[in-house]
């Protein structure tokens, strides 16, 4: 990456983390009036896109996880695996970032497998250790395959798992998921981008 591209997607990351900041500041942000802020996002853009799914994992250390376990809570969802090739190193870079930057703890972090099969609890837990995570804001999820899976459709993510003949495909998107559950932001790495695409972009395939 050039500079003058680090440093423009430096600055998208940064409007993302800003926005992310406001959203903490008040439970009731869907409802504020749509004033601009003096970062020129305006309160409008966080109103509620769908709901977040109702879900039962296991987090790194083993433990059950549920949905109603980030109520009260910001979080962020993205969904990756650890041998993952392509782009979820970079992805998971960027919730490190978040970490440091949003030193809140009521803004998790949530990283979902969509390679539940061969990352176990314990395969997590190094991954977290490699990125530095902090485990009372940051969980990693696997669980049956099936729930995972059908967690990602609800969540409005393309996740495909491997066949014989082609890798897992995953979407490169991040959610931003209100107090409420509800889902108010989705962009992709690097580029703010408040409203789902429909239909979404195809992703780039990861290699296994």
């Amino acid at each position: 990456m050039g500079r003058t591209q680090k440093i423009v997607t430096t600055g998208l990351w940064a409007i993302v983390v800003l926005v992310m900041i406001a959203l903490v500041a008040s439970r009731s942000v869907a409802r504020r009036d749509a004033q601009p802020s003096s970062s020129g996002i305006s309160a409008a853009k966080f109103e509620p896109l769908f709901p977040s799914p109702a879900f039962d994992l296991t987090d790194q250390n083993g433990k059950p996880f549920k949905q109603s376990d980030l109520l009260g809570n910001v979080w962020i969802a993205d969904f990756v695996f650890t041998h993952c090739g392509g782009p979820c190193p970079i992805m998971t870079s960027k919730l490190a970032d978040v970490q440091k930057q949003v030193p809140r703890p009521n803004v998790k972090l949530v990283s979902f497998s969509v390679d539940p099969e061969r990352d176990t609890p314990s395969v997590l837990k190094e991954y977290a250790k490699q990125f530095g995570a902090d485990e009372s804001r940051w969980t990693f999820l696997t669980g049956d395959k099936q729930k995972i899976y059908d967690t990602a459709a609800a969540m409005k993510i393309t996740a495909v798992p491997a066949t014989k003949d082609a890798p897992i495909i995953h979407s490169e998107l991040f959610l931003l998921v209100n107090h409420s559950g509800d889902v108010v932001g989705v962009w992709r790495v690097g580029v703010a981008n408040w409203r789902l695409p429909r239909p979404p972009e195809p992703p780039r395939p990861s290699t296994a």
